[in-house]
């Protein structure tokens, strides 16, 4: 048995971090789990695929994991394809370790495959010629898709958070330049001979820790706000001191939204902004329901 992975103590404290398998069939979903385990969503350190290892129950219903082990053509073969596959397959390619533990006959081995988190966002090309990333959710690998896969590409740097992207919507004359004026002089950062030009362009920054208020679009050049730059200096353009904020009704009772009892109008909170500093209060909006939503919460 290795000093570094002890399959026993693994066995009885089965994770989201291993994947046991018996018999590899198709070595393309071993390395779907290896890329689940380099894309760490959960930020859990990486996996192990333990191939050939058996999946039982005990007599209470737990799971249980017997190490039958596999012949040398079969982790010869396995150990193979799913180096070639990660290699071929997966960009950026995956190199994940390979290990050989005896098992209590001479004859047969376990064969497994330690990934750790590389901190990019990996992708497997399929045979049919689709590319998917994949992550762990619990024990099972999954494909990512629509939220899951967004947070997977922020998480991993491959997609720029909301907040530092340009608003594409909003111009430089959209900005509170009073508003930004006045931050400046509080930070120290504001030169009365320059004035605030220098900070709405994309080089300049208010703060070491903060970018720059302003980014050019890549294709036309246009200088553009960050949503961030908006949220915090943007004027109201609309003639009214109060802008209602959208928000979906999937997130209503997380974020403390509240509903009528007839449940066709909710209260939502709004922004307002007075003297250059915001302000939360609450509207009501109404809208058509086209089914009934059961029993609502009432604040």
């Amino acid at each position: 048995m290795s000093d570094r992975i002890d399959l026993q103590a693994l066995a009885e404290r089965e994770s989201e971090q291993v994947e046991w398998k018996e018999a590899v069939a198709d070595e393309q979903d071993v390395v779907k789990t290896l890329v689940a385990f380099a894309n760490d969503r959960a930020n859990l350190g990486g996996g192990l695929v333990v191939c050939g290892a058996r999946e039982s129950r005990d007599g209470a219903g737990f799971a249980r994991v017997e190490l039958v082990g596999m012949g040398s053509a079969d982790c010869k073969r396995v150990e193979g394809k799913v180096l070639a596959i990660c290699r071929d397959q997966v960009s950026p390619p995956l190199a994940p370790r390979v290990e050989e533990l005896n098992t209590e006959d001479p004859a047969r081995r376990i064969l497994v495959f330690v990934m750790p988190q590389t901190g990019r966002a990996h992708q497997l090309r399929l045979r049919n010629g689709e590319t998917h990333h994949h992550i762990r959710v619990a024990r099972t690998t999954q494909q990512a898709r629509n939220g899951l896969l967004l947070d997977l590409l922020t998480l991993r740097g491959e997609r720029e958070p909301w907040d530092r992207r340009p608003c594409g919507s909003a111009s430089i004359a959209d900005l509170d330049l009073v508003a930004l004026r006045d931050t400046l002089q509080r930070l120290g950062r504001f030169d009365p001979q320059a004035g605030i030009e220098p900070h709405l362009s994309d080089e300049q920054t208010i703060h070491a820790l903060v970018p720059s208020l302003c980014v050019r679009e890549p294709l036309s050049g246009a200088l553009r706000p960050r949503n961030f730059a908006i949220l915090l200096f943007g004027r109201d353009i609309s003639g009214s001191s109060r802008v209602p904020v959208p928000i979906s009704p999937s997130t209503r009772d997380r974020i403390g939204l509240s509903r009528t009892p007839s449940a066709t109008s909710w209260q939502a909170p709004c922004w307002s902004k007075h003297g250059g500093s915001w302000s939360c209060w609450t509207s009501r909006h109404t809208q058509p329901l086209t089914r009934p939503i059961g029993r609502c919460r009432m604040r």
